[in-house]
């Protein structure tokens, strides 16, 4: 008897393990209505974090992001602040800006982008606040750039 209730479970939990496998690929919503359930969430490192801010100019719309400074336990000393950059119909060959990623009324860097070179010029605004060009580039049909920045909080 012990060893047919053996049996039963490890087919039991074979075949638990091929639902799983085909419910995640086969139905997206299932999979996703599963994954919102464990309140599990993509790190904000991969995604460029929350929008802080979205501006209207010019036709186009600049989402600028929260800083990340993601790390595996607190907040890392490095990070980067993301700014995504869409239009309601084609992206311009000129994009300049100047933008204030932390809402303190100064511009902190300033972007000039050629859009069908790709050549992106970046300039620090902000001498006190270290800034370098991290990413620069087309996705789709939007622009985003990545700024890396030193964490205020982990400075001395």
């Amino acid at each position: 008897m012990k060893k047919i209730i053996s049996i039963a479970a490890y087919i039991w939990a074979f075949s638990a393990t091929f639902l799983m496998l085909y419910i995640f690929m086969g139905s997206n919503a299932l999979a996703t209505s599963l994954i919102n359930l464990t309140s599990m969430k993509i790190d904000p490192i991969y995604t460029g974090g929350d929008v802080k801010e979205t501006l209207r100019e010019d036709g186009l719309n600049y989402q600028i992001h929260k800083p990340v400074f993601s790390a595996l336990f607190g907040e890392s000393k490095e990070g980067y602040v993301q700014v995504k950059i869409t239009s309601d119909t084609k992206l311009p060959e000129s994009i300049v800006k100047e933008i204030d990623y932390n809402g303190d009324g100064l511009n902190d860097f300033s972007l000039n982008i050629h859009t069908p070179t790709s050549e992106t010029r970046f300039e620090s605004l902000q001498p006190d606040n270290p800034m370098h060009l991290n990413v620069s580039e087309k996705v789709k049909d939007y622009w985003i750039v990545r700024v890396e920045l030193q964490n205020p909080n982990k400075q001395h």
